[in-house]
């Protein structure tokens, strides 16, 4: 009698515990597909806000398909080319509003873009509230340096803008290097665009 109480009893034991895995399993799969769910409706708003964005230019909407983690410098490339009206010095923007570097090789369906971080690339820049333009040189990982005469008044967290963006912010002010015996002081600032997180960019053709 009791030889047969404990072999039904492991049996149960290993039934309920055969249950709980089938129930571990199936909450497992209905969490996994929630989150693939939330992250393909998280997608589609944001290329609905893309794609719904105003102004008179023509922007060409391309997603990223290599990152600057895995491209040499501050390079990457995506999946519109010249059959999609995608030519050489076109502009990029990220998030509709930043713009973050162009276009420097083009095929049929791809191109390849190169960040203003990029070592070696230098743009205008003006800083505020100082109102000084001076030229800002890539350093790789999003990141610029400039030098400015050490009369300048400018401090931690003053906007980088680009004066013929529409007033685009190009970065903050992270750093400030100088000392009283040097007549100029270098001031390092990034993106607020992260690189290595971009999915989509745009691409301004300037076409009609």
């Amino acid at each position: 009698g009791a030889w047969v109480f404990i072999t039904s009893s492991l049996r149960e034991k290993s039934k309920l515990q055969e249950e709980n895995e089938k129930l571990r399993l199936l909450v497992t799969d209905s969490f996994t597909r929630l989150q693939l769910f939330d992250a393909a409706l998280a997608e589609n708003r944001e290329l609905k806000a893309l794609l719904g964005r105003g102004g008179g230019e023509k922007r060409v909407l391309a997603a990223v398909v290599s990152k600057p983690n895995f491209s040499p410098y501050d390079t990457f490339l995506i999946d519109a080319g010249s059959f999609d009206g995608v030519r050489l010095g076109d502009r990029i923007f990220a998030h509709s509003h930043y713009l973050v570097g162009r276009v420097v090789m083009v095929s049929g369906t791809f191109s390849k873009v190169r960040a203003f971080s990029s070592p070696g690339e230098e743009v205008t820049v003006l800083l505020k509230p100082s109102n000084v333009e001076t030229v800002a040189y890539g350093q790789g990982g999003g990141s610029f340096k400039a030098r400015l005469p050490a009369g300048v008044s400018i401090g931690i967290g003053d906007a980088v803008i680009l004066p013929s963006i529409s007033l685009s912010l190009f970065g903050r002010v992270a750093a400030i290097e100088g000392s009283k015996a040097d007549p100029f002081k270098t001031v390092y600032f990034s993106s607020p665009v992260n690189l290595s997180e971009l999915r989509w960019v745009e691409v301004e053709t300037g076409e009609e």
